[in-house]
């Protein structure tokens, strides 16, 4: 009886030891996008008492993938994210709009945003000053009766990374590209409709 236990009791940290190895394999196959957290930078631009309404993002990349290693200049492993990039677009818009002041569901000038595409890179034992880089591509549509008008952001970054082994490594990069479109966004939006052109 004994020994049966001490069997049984081996097979189960066995099996617990494997379990742990794989979830930790498989959560560094996906970048880990946080939630956003305005820093409140278009919180006094909004001297005219600007008011929009968010009404949706759209996800028009061709592809999910979003980060790639590459070894003398062949894909080596790909990566995604753990979000949905509409429903964070969403949220963090409302946010930052939120913060600016700007947000009024029942306002006439509505807000979309197209996600055309986010691509990071990573050159595997390069010795090039800025090894990893980011290419962040949206289209923010202003609706307000009869008028639209669009307004194409792209954004890129570029830093030294001595080792990216999986998608973890690529976790600030991409948060930051992201939390800097959504600034970015609202701050040309509100030049955009405080303009005296207007739209």
């Amino acid at each position: 009886m004994y020994i049966k236990n001490k069997v049984s009791e081996h097979k189960f940290i066995v099996l617990l030891f494997m379990s742990i190895i794989f979830v930790g394999c498989t959560s560094k196959m996906q970048s880990n996008i946080n939630s956003y957290i305005t820093q409140h930078k278009n919180i006094n631009k909004n001297i005219n008492s600007t008011k929009v309404n968010f009404k949706m993002a759209t996800d028009i990349r061709d592809t999910n993938i979003v980060s790639t290693i590459y070894y003398k200049d062949k894909k080596k492993k790909e990566f995604d994210i753990d979000v949905d990039l509409k429903n964070w677009y969403q949220n963090a818009m409302i946010r930052e709009l939120k913060s600016a002041k700007m947000y009024d569901e029942n306002s006439g000038i509505d807000i979309s945003i197209n996600i055309k595409s986010i691509e990071a890179q990573y050159e595997k034992y390069s010795i090039e000053k800025d090894n990893l880089k980011v290419d962040l591509s949206i289209e923010v549509v202003i609706k307000q009766e009869k008028t639209t008008s669009k307004i194409n952001i792209t954004l890129n970054q570029s830093r030294y990374k001595p080792m990216i082994l999986d998608a973890q490594g690529f976790d600030n990069i991409l948060n930051d590209i992201l939390k800097s479109s959504i600034e970015r966004s609202v701050n040309l939006v509100l030049l955009k409709l405080t303009d005296k052109k207007g739209l």
